[in-house]
């Protein structure tokens, strides 16, 4: 048989390159799926706690209750009584300061008396 015949038998394709084509193939289809199987497991292998569907199993810390609760009562309600009568600067680059209570109260009924008389609203005295 001579080389022309065989050419037209087989159309023209190599059958060496194509068995190597096939074989590449074969092992790509291969690697694909041990990845994939690979990943699968790693997957299943988290905690159901961080699976986006699982469902929320939350518990919520019991209530730290206190041993002495009037003492904290009476501490807080000391601080506050404190930061009523206080003076101290709060931000003193900004001129933010803390005044008692009183003297804010008298400081605001001055502003609005002199907003009404159309005088400029006088500055807190101590």
């Amino acid at each position: 048989m001579s080389e022309q015949s065989r050419a037209s038998e087989n159309h023209g394709l190599d059958l060496r390159v194509l068995a190597w084509v096939l074989v590449g193939l074969c092992g790509l289809v291969l690697t694909a799926a041990a990845g994939a199987y690979l990943a699968w497991r790693g997957a299943s292998a988290t905690p159901r706690l961080l699976a986006p569907n699982a469902p929320a199993q939350t518990r919520v810390a019991g209530v730290a209750l206190e041993s002495a609760p009037r003492s904290g009562r009476a501490a807080h309600a000391a601080e506050k009584e404190r930061l009523l009568h206080a003076h101290e600067w709060i931000d003193a680059y900004a001129g933010i300061a803390r005044i008692p209570i009183d003297v804010a109260m008298r400081v605001l009924v001055q502003r609005d008396a002199a907003t009404r008389a159309g005088a400029p609203a006088p500055r807190p005295s101590p």
